[in-house]
């Protein structure tokens, strides 16, 4: 049998989804600030697998990974979903 254990820190990826490709330089200002410095941005790529942000984001849509250096506690997701919906809100065009 297992005993239950502290997890282990972890790598911090995000996972950005956008419509306009210019938003990425600030909002990962932001992310770094927030999260310390980006080790990984994957390329772009699109996304174009379902419809169902079209009403909320427009389209054409893009998808961009962004991995942290500094890995996080894993009790501090909920936290940090909190702060990613703060950046989301403040970069959403229609509040």
């Amino acid at each position: 049998m297992s005993l239950p254990q502290q997890p282990k820190p972890a790598k911090l990826v995000i996972g950005l989804l956008m419509k306009d490709k210019a938003l990425l330089e600030p909002l990962a200002a932001e992310l770094a600030s927030l999260f310390g410095s980006a080790d990984t941005v994957s390329s772009w790529m699109p996304f174009d697998y379902t419809a169902y942000y079209k009403s909320e984001l427009g389209f054409p849509l893009y998808r961009r990974l962004l991995t942290f250096e500094t890995l996080i506690d894993q009790q501090e997701l909920a936290a940090i979903k909190l702060a990613t919906n703060r950046l989301e809100q403040a970069y959403s065009r229609n509040r």
